[in-house]
Protein backbone atom coordinates (compact mmCIF):
# COMPACT_ATOMS: atom_id res chain seq x y z
CA UNK A 1 0.00 0.00 0.00
CA UNK A 2 1.41 3.40 -0.96
CA UNK A 3 1.85 6.36 1.31
CA UNK A 4 -1.44 7.92 2.41
CA UNK A 5 -2.34 11.35 3.71
CA UNK A 6 -2.49 11.41 7.50
CA UNK A 7 -5.87 12.32 8.94
CA UNK A 8 -6.14 15.67 10.68
CA UNK A 9 -7.37 16.50 14.15
CA UNK A 10 -10.84 17.48 12.93
CA UNK A 11 -11.49 14.18 11.14
CA UNK A 12 -10.21 12.06 14.06
CA UNK A 13 -12.21 14.03 16.61
CA UNK A 14 -15.44 13.92 14.60
CA UNK A 15 -15.01 10.19 14.09
CA UNK A 16 -14.48 9.59 17.83
CA UNK A 17 -17.52 11.71 18.71
CA UNK A 18 -19.72 9.78 16.28
CA UNK A 19 -18.51 6.45 17.66
CA UNK A 20 -19.13 7.66 21.22
CA UNK A 21 -22.71 8.57 20.29
CA UNK A 22 -23.39 5.09 18.92
CA UNK A 23 -21.71 3.44 21.92
CA UNK A 24 -23.81 5.56 24.28
CA UNK A 25 -27.00 4.50 22.53
CA UNK A 26 -25.92 0.87 22.79
CA UNK A 27 -25.02 1.40 26.47
CA UNK A 28 -28.47 2.85 27.22
CA UNK A 29 -30.22 -0.08 25.55
CA UNK A 30 -28.11 -2.70 27.35
CA UNK A 31 -28.54 -0.95 30.72
CA UNK A 32 -32.30 -0.64 30.31
CA UNK A 33 -32.78 -4.27 29.29
CA UNK A 34 -30.49 -5.53 32.07
CA UNK A 35 -32.24 -3.40 34.67
CA UNK A 36 -35.69 -4.59 33.61
CA UNK A 37 -34.67 -8.25 33.53
CA UNK A 38 -32.76 -8.34 36.82
CA UNK A 39 -34.78 -5.72 38.67
CA UNK A 40 -31.54 -4.23 40.04
CA UNK A 41 -31.52 -0.88 38.27
CA UNK A 42 -29.42 0.84 40.92
CA UNK A 43 -26.79 -1.87 40.52
CA UNK A 44 -26.78 -1.14 36.79
CA UNK A 45 -26.37 2.58 37.47
CA UNK A 46 -23.55 2.02 39.96
CA UNK A 47 -21.68 -0.25 37.55
CA UNK A 48 -21.72 2.16 34.64
CA UNK A 49 -18.06 1.39 33.88
CA UNK A 50 -18.91 -2.27 33.20
CA UNK A 51 -21.68 -1.43 30.75
CA UNK A 52 -19.53 1.26 29.09
CA UNK A 53 -16.84 -1.33 28.42
CA UNK A 54 -19.34 -3.94 27.28
CA UNK A 55 -21.03 -1.58 24.82
CA UNK A 56 -17.65 -0.48 23.39
CA UNK A 57 -16.49 -4.07 23.01
CA UNK A 58 -19.70 -5.12 21.21
CA UNK A 59 -19.53 -2.09 18.93
CA UNK A 60 -15.86 -2.61 18.08
CA UNK A 61 -16.31 -6.38 17.70
CA UNK A 62 -18.77 -5.94 14.83
CA UNK A 63 -16.68 -3.20 13.19
CA UNK A 64 -12.94 -3.06 13.93
CA UNK A 65 -12.46 -6.75 14.76
CA UNK A 66 -14.32 -7.65 11.57
CA UNK A 67 -11.83 -5.52 9.56
CA UNK A 68 -14.53 -2.92 8.90
CA UNK A 69 -14.61 0.81 9.47
CA UNK A 70 -16.56 2.05 12.45
CA UNK A 71 -19.53 4.26 11.65
CA UNK A 72 -17.53 7.29 12.76
CA UNK A 73 -14.59 6.35 10.55
CA UNK A 74 -16.90 5.81 7.60
CA UNK A 75 -18.58 9.15 8.28
CA UNK A 76 -15.30 11.08 8.17
CA UNK A 77 -13.56 8.91 5.55
CA UNK A 78 -10.60 7.68 7.58
CA UNK A 79 -8.97 4.27 8.02
CA UNK A 80 -6.68 2.79 10.65
CA UNK A 81 -3.03 2.13 9.76
CA UNK A 82 -0.06 0.68 11.61
CA UNK A 83 2.90 2.73 12.81
CA UNK A 84 4.49 2.68 9.33
CA UNK A 85 1.52 4.53 7.87
CA UNK A 86 1.43 2.17 4.88
CA UNK A 87 -0.32 -1.01 6.00
CA UNK A 88 -3.43 -1.99 7.89
CA UNK A 89 -2.83 -2.98 11.53
CA UNK A 90 -2.50 -6.68 12.29
CA UNK A 91 -5.35 -8.59 13.92
CA UNK A 92 -3.38 -8.63 17.17
CA UNK A 93 -3.04 -4.83 17.07
CA UNK A 94 -6.77 -4.48 16.45
CA UNK A 95 -7.61 -6.88 19.28
CA UNK A 96 -5.21 -5.25 21.74
CA UNK A 97 -6.52 -1.79 20.88
CA UNK A 98 -10.13 -2.85 21.41
CA UNK A 99 -9.35 -4.59 24.71
CA UNK A 100 -7.48 -1.57 26.09
CA UNK A 101 -10.27 0.80 25.07
CA UNK A 102 -13.15 -1.33 26.35
CA UNK A 103 -11.60 -3.09 29.37
CA UNK A 104 -8.79 -0.72 30.38
CA UNK A 105 -10.78 1.59 32.71
CA UNK A 106 -12.55 -1.31 34.42
CA UNK A 107 -9.34 -3.33 34.81
CA UNK A 108 -7.59 -0.32 36.36
CA UNK A 109 -10.46 0.29 38.76
CA UNK A 110 -10.62 -3.37 39.83
CA UNK A 111 -6.84 -3.55 40.27
CA UNK A 112 -6.77 -0.49 42.53
CA UNK A 113 -9.79 -1.76 44.46
CA UNK A 114 -8.20 -5.17 45.04
CA UNK A 115 -4.91 -3.60 46.09
CA UNK A 116 -6.75 -1.41 48.58
CA UNK A 117 -8.66 -4.39 49.94
CA UNK A 118 -5.51 -6.50 50.38
CA UNK A 119 -3.69 -3.67 52.14
CA UNK A 120 -6.59 -3.13 54.54
CA UNK A 121 -6.86 -6.84 55.35
CA UNK A 122 -3.13 -7.46 55.64
CA UNK A 123 -1.91 -8.16 59.19
CA UNK A 124 1.75 -7.99 58.23
CA UNK A 125 1.69 -4.26 57.41
CA UNK A 126 1.77 -1.86 60.33
CA UNK A 127 -0.86 0.93 60.51
CA UNK A 128 1.56 3.67 59.46
CA UNK A 129 2.62 1.77 56.36
CA UNK A 130 -1.00 0.96 55.56
CA UNK A 131 -1.92 4.62 55.65
CA UNK A 132 1.05 5.44 53.42
CA UNK A 133 0.09 2.81 50.83
CA UNK A 134 -3.57 3.86 50.90
CA UNK A 135 -2.47 7.44 50.29
CA UNK A 136 -0.51 6.25 47.26
CA UNK A 137 -3.61 4.53 45.88
CA UNK A 138 -5.71 7.63 46.55
CA UNK A 139 -3.12 9.70 44.69
CA UNK A 140 -3.24 7.26 41.76
CA UNK A 141 -7.02 7.64 41.55
CA UNK A 142 -6.77 11.42 41.74
CA UNK A 143 -4.05 11.47 39.09
CA UNK A 144 -6.02 9.44 36.51
CA UNK A 145 -8.21 12.36 35.25
CA UNK A 146 -5.09 14.51 34.81
CA UNK A 147 -3.41 11.82 32.71
CA UNK A 148 -6.50 11.63 30.49
CA UNK A 149 -6.54 15.41 30.11
CA UNK A 150 -2.80 15.43 29.34
CA UNK A 151 -3.33 12.80 26.65
CA UNK A 152 -6.06 14.88 24.97
CA UNK A 153 -3.91 18.01 25.24
CA UNK A 154 -1.09 16.17 23.45
CA UNK A 155 -3.55 15.26 20.69
CA UNK A 156 -4.71 18.86 20.25
CA UNK A 157 -1.09 20.02 19.95
CA UNK A 158 0.33 17.29 17.70
CA UNK A 159 -2.72 15.74 16.02
CA UNK A 160 -2.26 11.99 16.58
CA UNK A 161 -3.49 9.32 18.98
CA UNK A 162 -6.77 10.74 20.27
CA UNK A 163 -7.47 7.44 22.06
CA UNK A 164 -4.98 6.05 24.57
CA UNK A 165 -5.47 2.58 23.06
CA UNK A 166 -4.20 3.85 19.71
CA UNK A 167 -1.08 5.30 21.32
CA UNK A 168 -0.33 1.98 23.06
CA UNK A 169 -0.66 0.01 19.82
CA UNK A 170 0.83 2.57 17.42
CA UNK A 171 -2.33 2.76 15.29
CA UNK A 172 -2.81 6.01 13.38
CA UNK A 173 -5.39 7.26 10.87
CA UNK A 174 -5.18 8.12 7.17
CA UNK A 175 -7.67 9.84 4.91
CA UNK A 176 -9.42 7.82 2.24
CA UNK A 177 -10.32 11.06 0.44
CA UNK A 178 -7.35 13.40 1.07
CA UNK A 179 -8.93 16.27 -0.87
CA UNK A 180 -11.57 16.54 1.89
CA UNK A 181 -9.05 17.24 4.65
CA UNK A 182 -10.01 20.19 6.84
CA UNK A 183 -6.84 22.28 6.98
CA UNK A 184 -8.54 25.40 8.31
CA UNK A 185 -8.87 24.06 11.85
CA UNK A 186 -5.19 23.31 12.47
CA UNK A 187 -4.44 26.63 14.19
CA UNK A 188 -7.69 26.43 16.11
CA UNK A 189 -6.77 23.07 17.59
CA UNK A 190 -3.30 24.38 18.37
CA UNK A 191 -4.78 27.17 20.49
CA UNK A 192 -7.17 24.71 22.11
CA UNK A 193 -4.13 22.65 23.05
CA UNK A 194 -2.43 25.66 24.64
CA UNK A 195 -5.58 26.55 26.59
CA UNK A 196 -5.95 22.93 27.67
CA UNK A 197 -2.33 22.92 28.86
CA UNK A 198 -2.90 26.01 31.00
CA UNK A 199 -6.07 24.55 32.45
CA UNK A 200 -4.27 21.29 33.20
CA UNK A 201 -1.46 23.06 35.07
CA UNK A 202 -3.86 25.25 37.07
CA UNK A 203 -6.07 22.28 38.00
CA UNK A 204 -3.06 20.19 39.02
CA UNK A 205 -1.62 22.93 41.23
CA UNK A 206 -5.02 23.53 42.81
CA UNK A 207 -5.40 19.81 43.56
CA UNK A 208 -1.94 19.70 45.11
CA UNK A 209 -2.73 22.64 47.38
CA UNK A 210 -6.08 21.09 48.32
CA UNK A 211 -4.38 17.84 49.30
CA UNK A 212 -6.32 15.64 46.87
CA UNK A 213 -3.21 13.54 46.28
CA UNK A 214 -2.37 13.03 49.94
CA UNK A 215 -5.56 12.38 51.83
CA UNK A 216 -7.07 8.94 51.96
CA UNK A 217 -10.77 9.01 52.74
CA UNK A 218 -12.81 5.94 53.48
CA UNK A 219 -16.09 5.89 51.59
CA UNK A 220 -18.55 5.49 54.38
CA UNK A 221 -21.47 5.50 52.00
CA UNK A 222 -20.44 2.18 50.48
CA UNK A 223 -19.75 0.47 53.80
CA UNK A 224 -22.84 1.42 55.68
CA UNK A 225 -24.80 -1.36 57.32
CA UNK A 226 -28.16 -2.49 56.06
CA UNK A 227 -31.02 -1.59 58.33
CA UNK A 228 -33.20 -4.65 58.18
CA UNK A 229 -35.77 -3.38 60.69
CA UNK A 230 -36.12 0.11 59.35
CA UNK A 231 -39.58 1.63 58.93
CA UNK A 232 -40.57 1.12 55.24
CA UNK A 233 -41.59 4.77 55.01
CA UNK A 234 -38.05 5.81 55.93
CA UNK A 235 -36.38 3.53 53.38
CA UNK A 236 -34.88 4.70 50.12
CA UNK A 237 -36.67 3.02 47.22
CA UNK A 238 -33.37 2.43 45.43
CA UNK A 239 -31.04 0.96 48.06
CA UNK A 240 -33.82 -0.26 50.39
CA UNK A 241 -31.95 1.16 53.39
CA UNK A 242 -32.75 4.02 55.73
CA UNK A 243 -32.45 7.26 53.81
CA UNK A 244 -29.30 9.28 54.35
CA UNK A 245 -28.83 12.84 53.12
CA UNK A 246 -32.46 12.84 52.04
CA UNK A 247 -33.00 14.44 48.65
CA UNK A 248 -36.18 15.42 46.86
CA UNK A 249 -36.89 15.18 43.13
CA UNK A 250 -39.05 17.72 41.24
CA UNK A 251 -41.92 15.19 41.31
CA UNK A 252 -41.77 15.01 45.13
CA UNK A 253 -40.17 11.60 45.69
CA UNK A 254 -37.45 11.13 48.33
CA UNK A 255 -34.20 9.20 47.93
CA UNK A 256 -30.67 9.09 49.33
CA UNK A 257 -28.56 11.81 47.75
CA UNK A 258 -25.97 9.31 46.55
CA UNK A 259 -28.54 6.83 45.23
CA UNK A 260 -30.54 9.27 43.13
CA UNK A 261 -27.43 10.86 41.59
CA UNK A 262 -26.05 7.46 40.64
CA UNK A 263 -29.41 6.57 39.11
CA UNK A 264 -29.47 9.81 37.11
CA UNK A 265 -26.02 9.04 35.70
CA UNK A 266 -27.71 6.18 33.87
CA UNK A 267 -31.16 7.61 33.20
CA UNK A 268 -32.42 11.17 33.70
CA UNK A 269 -35.86 10.33 35.03
CA UNK A 270 -37.49 9.52 38.36
CA UNK A 271 -37.15 5.78 39.13
CA UNK A 272 -40.71 5.72 40.50
CA UNK A 273 -42.94 7.87 38.29
CA UNK A 274 -40.60 8.20 35.25
CA UNK A 275 -40.88 12.00 35.13
CA UNK A 276 -37.80 13.29 33.25
CA UNK A 277 -35.51 15.83 34.93
CA UNK A 278 -31.84 16.76 35.14
CA UNK A 279 -29.59 16.04 38.17
CA UNK A 280 -29.30 19.79 38.83
CA UNK A 281 -32.98 19.85 39.86
CA UNK A 282 -32.53 17.41 42.74
CA UNK A 283 -32.79 19.26 46.08
CA UNK A 284 -30.80 18.00 49.04
CA UNK A 285 -32.89 18.60 52.16
CA UNK A 286 -30.95 20.25 54.98
CA UNK A 287 -31.73 19.57 58.66
CA UNK A 288 -34.26 16.99 57.57
CA UNK A 289 -35.19 14.24 60.03
CA UNK A 290 -36.65 10.96 58.74
CA UNK A 291 -38.51 10.57 62.03
CA UNK A 292 -41.16 12.85 60.60
CA UNK A 293 -42.06 10.15 58.07
CA UNK A 294 -44.78 8.38 60.06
Amino acid sequence: MGSLTRAGRAEILRSAQKDDEFCQELHDEISQVTGEITGHRLWVARNKTIFDGLSKFIYKYFTTLKNLQTLGEEYTGIVQLDSSGRNLPSKFQFFLSVMIESCGPLATFVALQQMEKRIKESKQINPLEKEKFLNYLAAARALAPFLQQFHKTFFYLFGIYYNFSKRCTGISYALVRPWMRDNGTRKTFHWIGIASSLYLVISFVHSLRSGHFLKYQNDGGRDRKISRHCDPLKKCSLCLEEMREVSCTPCGHLFCWECILEWLNSKTECPLCREPFQPSRVVRLQNYDTSCLV
